[in-house]
């Protein structure tokens, strides 16, 4: 976990923003002055500052970007109402410099796109062989192996790629709670080893986890090998 940092910092400042379209909002409805502006406002403030608590344990500057964007949004609405009010003489045209640095930042994000247009085509293009052709690939070459060998549906995966797996074959997981890569607490690794126990067999793939492998090992000498894909995945059953 990254906790928020305490010092001044771009966190503190988005969530700022969030925070002012709230009650800026707010006081514009008590004060009987609602528009459209506003209520956009506040319903993108909502929205940014739940994307921010959704992300503040992790907060890496990386992340920020995910978790900002609704306030570039609001900065925008809020330059074009302060346009709104220098034309109709209600602020100062000297308030318009105000709106410098978000214009200077719009405009430095378009050249920022139009400069990585090649490299968008060039993805695109490179995505768009991918979806429209079937590589040979270990992650392919062991769904295969999966759909010809496997005894039922929504049978158990043990396998780093267990998701893709699963949202390949249209199939769920029997294991009800964390999943193998998400296990943290010890009592989290007892109660999905006894729910492994249960199966009458499954799919399975060693991992690079060694504390996970080390810990499934017992578990594995209730079972048997019947078949195993040159991509090192098994199917086992139950002895």
């Amino acid at each position: 976990m990254i906790p928020l940092p305490m010092k001044p910092d771009p966190w503190q400042a988005v969530c700022g923003i969030y925070l002012f379209g709230i009650i800026a909002a707010l006081y514009s409805w008590k004060t009987g002055r609602r528009n459209l502006y506003w209520d956009m406002i506040f319903f993108v403030s909502i929205l940014g500052f739940g994307l921010f608590i959704y992300y503040q344990g992790r907060a890496f500057f990386t992340t920020l970007i995910l978790a900002s964007w609704p306030a570039i949004f609001i900065l925008f609405l809020l330059c074009g109402l302060l346009f709104r009010l220098v034309k109709i003489k209600v602020l100062p045209k000297y308030y318009i410099l105000l709106s410098t640095v978000i214009l200077f930042f719009s405009f430095a994000t378009a050249v920022e796109f139009m400069a990585g247009v090649p490299v968008l085509y060039h993805s695109t293009i490179t995505n768009f062989r991918i979806n429209t052709h079937t590589l040979d690939t270990a992650l392919n070459r062991n769904i295969e192996f999966i759909k010809k060998n496997a005894p039922a549906k929504n049978i158990l995966i043990l396998a780093p790629n267990h998701a893709v797996y699963y949202g390949e074959l249209g199939w769920s997981s029997p294991i009800k709670g964390p999943g193998m890569n998400e296990i943290i607490l010890k009592s989290d690794l007892e109660d999905f080893k006894s729910q492994v126990l249960k199966q009458k067999y499954f799919f399975y793939q060693p991992t690079n986890v060694i504390w996970f492998t080390q810990d499934l090992g017992n578990v594995l000498d209730q079972f048997y090998v019947v078949k195993k894909s040159k991509d090192n995945m098994f199917l086992y059953f139950k002895k």
